[in-house]
């Protein structure tokens, strides 16, 4: 005899994992639009552990609705257009950033070099605004959208160092694949979420680009969640120690600021208690 009532949850969990794991390849696209242009199939099948088949199946059908693409060059995969498309949908900015603009423009005009706003997503980092400074010589090293894993960037460790030990190394080892993929190992992460700590704030001396330093400094109160980061990559002989010691000061400063403002409207939509 059937058991239709075991049969029906039975197609609910499969339906529920058949989404689940779109939006992980969605994800995986996402980190890895930059800096390959694209991944492999084989490299989702093996970062999310499902069967070749069973990627190809998924990929086929997120490229038929517009949410990814083949890049026929390469044969790698990508974020599609349709991803674009819906997020046209939003009428404002996200609540962080409107907050957030006028103190990252204030930190730009004082530093004069690139400041980056980015705020955690799950495993990942996400850079979601960017601001050129006066220096003629500017380090782009990150475009708005881009997405990464915690540990393999300056503002992801920034976040990392604000949780706890068992979090923190539980993040970067279910990540070591990923990581892998920017040439960072799981011990060289931890060991530099641990300095972060220390220090009081994230200092990679060198940058995503060589030649570069990157400095960053979390956005959030102590005991309370962390809002964001804010990220400063200047020339490395630009980053003195005298300087980078002004430029902290100075983003410090905005940090708390903002964390303030964050913090007031939070509270306020109820989303945190005073």
């Amino acid at each position: 005899m059937l058991d239709i009532a075991h049969d029906g949850a039975d197609n609910r969990k499969s339906g529920t994992q058949a989404i689940s794991r779109a939006l992980d390849v969605l994800d995986l696209l996402a980190m890895g639009s930059n800096p390959n242009r694209g991944l492999k199939i084989g490299d989702i099948s093996k970062f999310l552990g499902i069967t070749r088949p069973t990627t190809h199946r998924i990929l086929t059908t997120l490229i038929e609705r517009g949410f990814a693409q083949r890049v026929e060059k390469s044969g790698r995969y990508m974020i599609g257009e349709q991803i674009s498309l819906l997020a046209l949908s939003r009428e404002r900015k996200l609540p962080i950033l409107q907050l957030a603009e006028t103190h990252l423009q204030d930190i730009s005009r004082i530093v004069d070099d690139t400041v980056f706003f980015s705020i955690r997503s799950g495993r990942d980092v996400v850079t979601i605004a960017r601001m050129i400074g006066n220096f003629p010589i500017q380090v782009l090293s990150i475009d708005v959208g881009d997405r990464r894993p915690l540990g393999a960037i300056t503002a992801g460790v920034a976040m990392l160092s604000r949780l706890s030990d068992e979090e923190a190394a539980g993040i970067v080892a279910n990540d070591e694949a990923r990581l892998a993929k920017f040439q960072y190992t799981v011990p060289d992460v931890l060991n530099f979420v641990r300095e972060t700590r220390a220090r009081g704030f994230a200092y990679r001396q060198k940058g995503v680009i060589p030649g570069t330093k990157a400095i960053a400094v979390t956005v959030g109160r102590p005991g309370d969640p962390v809002m964001g980061a804010v990220t400063v990559s200047g020339m490395a002989k630009r980053m003195t120690e005298s300087r980078v010691n002004e430029i902290i000061g100075a983003v410090s400063s905005e940090c708390e600021a903002m964390a303030t403002k964050l913090r007031q409207k939070l509270t306020a939509d109820g989303l945190m208690t005073p």
